[in-house]
């Protein structure tokens, strides 16, 4: 479903970055150019024992929110992974992968979801209780898009960085299939529902990676 949205205005914001056992920093920074009706968007970290993510989405504002274009997977010595949106045409597809998905209103990359998931739950904060549900479509760079549903886990203080934030929205993305991501976002309303903590863990296994926000 195509849901209201609020965006945020720029911003970048600074992450304490974790991997397993590494540790290292990251920002977020988000760039929507009003004039244009476009936007750009980056993750990019740094981990002590080597690369980081790095990531870069870009594309247009429109009444469902961001609807991104472009989507890329840096990796250091191993070249980058692109997710190409193509609106006209309704599909997505990839640079490193054969098959296109079908392309449906409001569906997001692996970085542009965070925006979004705010932008919805600011749009209406009140509707946002206990056990109800956000619904986004996400693709990665891989050839996979899929729902992915956000399920209100509870509003409370939440210790982030060792500082006490008195009032966080979590929710939770469970996995749907083997080797699928565990999503978790503790957004804060008082920063226009921006995440102050977010962690994607690899089920079974695998080195979740978590984003911790340093004011």
């Amino acid at each position: 479903p195509v849901l209201p949205t609020r965006l945020a205005a720029a911003f970048a914001r600074d992450f304490t970055l974790l991997r397993g056992a590494q540790a290292g920093r990251a920002q977020l920074r988000f760039e929507p150019d009003p004039a244009s009706g476009r936007y750009r968007l980056a993750l990019l970290g740094r981990l002590d024992g080597g690369a980081g993510p790095d990531w870069s989405s870009v594309g247009r504002v429109g009444e469902t929110g961001l609807a991104p274009e472009r989507f890329v997977d840096r990796r250091r010595g191993r070249g980058s992974l692109a997710a190409n949106f193509d609106w006209t045409g309704q599909r997505i597809t990839y640079s490193g992968a054969t098959g296109e998905q079908p392309l449906f209103p409001a569906t997001q990359d692996r970085l542009s979801w965070v925006v979004q998931l705010a932008a919805v739950v600011q749009a209406d904060p009140s509707r946002w209780g206990p056990g109800r549900e956000v619904p986004l479509h996400v693709s990665g760079v891989r050839g996979e898009a899929a729902p992915w549903i956000f399920v209100v886990r509870g509003r409370g203080p939440h210790e982030v960085g060792g500082a006490l934030v008195p009032d966080v929205l979590h929710l939770v993305r469970e996995p749907q299939r083997p080797y699928d991501l565990r999503v978790e976002a503790w957004l804060d309303p008082a920063q226009q529902h921006l995440p102050v903590r977010l962690r994607l863990a690899p089920v079974p296994a695998g080195a979740p990676l978590e984003l911790i926000w340093q004011p």
